[in-house]
């Protein structure tokens, strides 16, 4: 009877995930859920000094800070500038108690650019912790978290290559971070981020040595689920590897049970079953260039059926396509040479480092071996950035991805050979969409306390960054050069200094490294000792720079220096810029104070002014009363950083400003007016 039954059951179930409705019913559903736990759903908690009873999960330590994700009615990132670990003994699984100020995960400053909110939201994490006090109330821990130290202190005693063990192993990247940047420039950092390969590779060496002992099927199937599912607790579930094993499972089901589901049902049914566990996972980057590629070789893999070389050349071009728009909106680039490195990499890391990285942990005597082959991935990694062909291209519009995804679907699918034209077509448009733009920006960027603005002029003739901000032991650079890249630019034309502060200027040494930049320009009065510096690199890279100028001209327009006289104040030397663009006015006052203005009144008719970028981030120093009524501005900027010890901006001037429209980039974030002819819109980063 109860064969019969099951029987009878299967062949239902086989019905339904058979039935075209079926999966279009788990879809809306999957979407609406998603879309309401993403718009609705909210933390337990709020911002301010909180007491917490929580299970450590995971720790993490650099030379500057101990991070711990922490289990209590949510996870939580907690951290401590202050090594912790050195008066106590903390461990993974153990409970602690803890004391600090809750507070939001700050998002991106600049706009198409990392953010650090969302990749928390991927984890399910809404707050960070700043840990004043803790305390170990709890120091007995499970079996799993006791195997979970182990592996950890067993990597950590390796002698040469722990970081690498740790990454191929429990996938933690921070003690290899250096060199992971690198293998996201050459385009192969999936490869060192634990995905489906190592999960394919993993089952293969299990399954071979169970057959090996002649181990029944079940108990073969019920093994390696076990495996599997310390492996993922263990890794704390990443979104890449946690796909990778609902996929292998579902596979298996599919084969236990001869459901005869084809891969792409099994791969539509294991993308829902997780947006249903965490909706989240949407804004994790690895989850999404997991689909698109797994979903990219799987519908077209009648295609790649041939020798294997031929299969993994195939097979790696079409990763590349299916990935290519995320890559765009990640990192604003193609790397033209990347899939020769995934064809390098790729058999190195499965073939070589990974499974040698298994060895090392349980022999560690390979450990000197093991360096020996990372050196060399490191040299040849270095060897093949010399070849990098990086083609920048502007943000893509969701309409552009849509359409792209259509294209390569019906080309695979539909076989249809125009498709591959119109695709060529679609990312010449994007690419040369900037240089078809006519209109003009001027954008403020957020880069805290500091000043840095860009004007575009039209076709994107001219890119002019006026200062560039400059925060202490933070680099700010690679957020603004990602943001030029977004827009579609692959220099700068000129790069201002209104003075050597180092909120205006700091940034300028690190750009002038990694960034191509035609020209600098300084202001009056003596270099100090950061302008120096960043001679120095100008130098060595061959840009030429000049002082204290009158005008630069930009094409049909002009970018004015005002003068005024030499003062004995670094702030009160600053370059003064005047920007007329079809009757729409803009004055950038930088750091010059009230006697300063009292001069530009006296040489200059400033009035109804458009744009005004206020003086000293809002300080009162500058903007008089008399100056804001003279020149009656339009809109304000004021450039300051959020809770800065300064109290920037100040009442008086924030009263003065009272007729105009104020924005102020700690609170709007990054604003961009954009000259439509003579039309002014303003556009915010942050409501």
């Amino acid at each position: 009877m109860f064969p019969v039954l099951k029987k009878r059951y299967l062949l239902k179930l086989k019905t339904i995930l058979h039935s075209n409705l079926t999966f279009l019913i788990l879809i809306v559903f999957v979407l609406c859920y998603g879309i309401f736990i993403l718009k609705y759903h909210k933390s337990s908690y709020k911002e301010g000094q909180v007491v917490l009873t929580a299970k450590i999960l995971n720790i993490s330590i650099n030379e500057k800070k101990t991070t711990l994700t922490l289990q209590a009615e949510e996870k939580i990132k907690a951290s401590s500038y202050q090594n912790i670990l050195d008066t106590l003994n903390l461990q993974n699984g153990q409970i602690v108690k803890v004391i600090g100020n809750l507070q939001k995960p700050a998002s991106n400053q600049l706009p198409n650019t990392f953010n650090y909110e969302k990749y928390l939201l991927s984890q399910k994490i809404f707050y960070e912790l700043e840990i004043k006090e803790i305390e170990v109330i709890k120091p007995e821990i499970s079996l799993f978290y006791k195997m979970k130290n182990y592996i950890i202190n067993r990597t950590n005693n390796l002698k040469y290559t722990s970081n690498y063990v740790q990454a191929f192993i429990l996938g933690d990247k921070s003690g290899i971070s250096n060199d992971y940047k690198m293998y996201q420039e050459l385009g192969v950092a999936h490869l060192f981020a634990l995905s489906g390969l190592h999960i394919n590779f993993l089952s293969l060496i299990i399954f071979k040595i169970l057959a090996f002992f002649n181990t029944p099927k079940k108990v073969q199937y019920s093994i390696i689920t076990i495996v599997f599912l310390i492996f993922l607790k263990l890794t704390n579930y990443p979104a890449s590897l946690y796909k990778a094993v609902v996929f292998f499972f579902l596979k298996l089901l599919n084969k236990i049970l001869k459901l005869a589901l084809s891969n792409v049902r099994l791969f539509v049914i294991t993308i829902m079953t997780l947006l249903v566990i965490n909706p989240y996972f949407i804004y994790d980057l690895g989850f999404l260039y997991s689909v698109s590629a797994t979903l990219g070789l799987i519908i077209s893999l009648k295609r790649v059926k041939q020798n294997y070389f031929k299969t993994t050349i195939k097979a790696t071009i079409i990763a590349t396509l299916f990935t290519l728009p995320i890559s765009l909106s990640t990192n604003y680039y193609i790397n033209c040479t990347s899939i020769i490195n995934n064809l390098v990499f790729g058999f190195l890391v499965t073939f070589v480092a990974y499974p040698l990285a298994l060895i090392t942990f349980i022999i560690p005597y390979c450990s000197y071996i093991y360096n020996i082959i990372i050196d060399l991935t490191i040299t040849l990694a270095h060897f093949l950035m010399r070849f990098n062909l990086n083609v920048t291209f502007a943000k893509m519009p969701s309409i552009i991805i849509i359409a792209y995804y259509f294209l390569l679907i019906s080309y695979f699918v539909l076989k249809k050979q125009a498709s591959i034209l119109y695709l060529t077509l679609l990312l010449l448009f994007v690419k040369i969409k900037p240089i078809l733009d006519p209109n003009c920006y001027i954008i403020f960027l957020n880069v805290g306390q500091g000043d840095a603005t860009l004007i575009q002029t039209p076709y994107q003739q001219h890119s002019i960054l006026i200062d560039t901000g400059g925060k202490y032991n933070v680099d700010l650079s690679q957020n603004m050069i990602t943001f030029f890249k977004s827009l579609g630019l692959n220099k700068l034309d000129v790069l201002v200094i209104t003075h050597g502060d180092f909120d205006h200027m700091k940034e300028a040494i690190n750009l002038a490294s990694k960034f191509p930049i035609k020209q600098v320009i300084f202001n009056k009065g003596k270099y100090n000792e950061l302008e120096t510096s960043l001679i120095k690199i100008l130098k060595e890279k061959q840009i030429p720079y000049y002082q204290n100028i009158s005008k630069l001209f930009l094409g049909n327009y002009t970018l004015d220096f005002l003068k005024t006289s030499l003062y004995d104040s670094e702030n009160d030397n600053s370059n003064i810029l005047y920007f007329n663009y079809n009757q729409i006015k803009m004055l950038l006052m930088a750091d010059a104070s009230k006697r300063v203005e009292e001069e530009l009144l006296n040489k200059y008719n400033l009035s109804h002014i458009d744009i005004l970028k206020v003086a000293h981030h809002g300080s009162n120093t500058s903007s008089s009363k008399k100056f804001i009524n003279a020149l009656n501005p339009r809109y304000s900027l004021i450039s300051v950083g959020e809770n800065n010890i300064y109290n920037h901006p100040h009442p008086e001037v924030l009263d003065n400003l009272k007729k105009s429209h104020v924005y102020q980039t700690n609170k709007q974030g990054t604003i961009i007016f954009k000259i439509k002819k003579n039309k002014l819109q303003v556009q915010t980063s942050q409501n």
